[in-house]
């Protein structure tokens, strides 16, 4: 179970990275370029790869079929990690007073551990599920 897990991990932080890639692309040149407030622009930076890391995580880092609720339960999930990082977001900005840019990248690396734990134990979860069970 640990070794399945450390791997899924590993596969985890990779679509992470490259999901964190397109949504701080996105969200530097919505703040930079088009000058949107930085909630706006977290926002589209987080839409963007909210697909991306659904599929990836779905088959390569937790290698599962799809299964009737799953991608409802993925929205949830996403949607609890997301308004924990816009809080964070939030309270960086208005009350610490870290430039925006920063605080996008410190509030994107706070969301990977519940996004993480709730993708593991939450979404992607039941025997049934995995390739290699069976």
């Amino acid at each position: 179970m640990l070794s399945e897990t450390n791997g899924q991990l590993v596969r985890y932080l990779t679509i992470g990275a490259l999901n964190t890639a397109i949504g701080l692309g996105i969200i530097l040149i919505f703040t930079l370029f088009a000058k949107f407030p930085y909630w706006i622009s977290n926002a589209a930076g987080y839409a963007a790869g909210l697909g991306f890391s659904y599929f990836s995580s779905r088959i390569w880092t937790f290698n599962v079929f799809r299964e009737k609720g799953q991608a409802i339960r993925y929205l949830i999930s996403f949607f609890i990690c997301y308004l924990l990082q816009l809080i964070l977001l939030f309270v960086l900005i208005s009350f610490i007073r870290v430039i925006e840019i920063y605080a996008q990248v410190l509030s994107m690396a706070a969301y990977t551990v519940p996004n993480f734990t709730l993708q593991k134990f939450y979404v992607f979860t039941g025997p049934l599920l995995s390739h290699y069970r069976r």
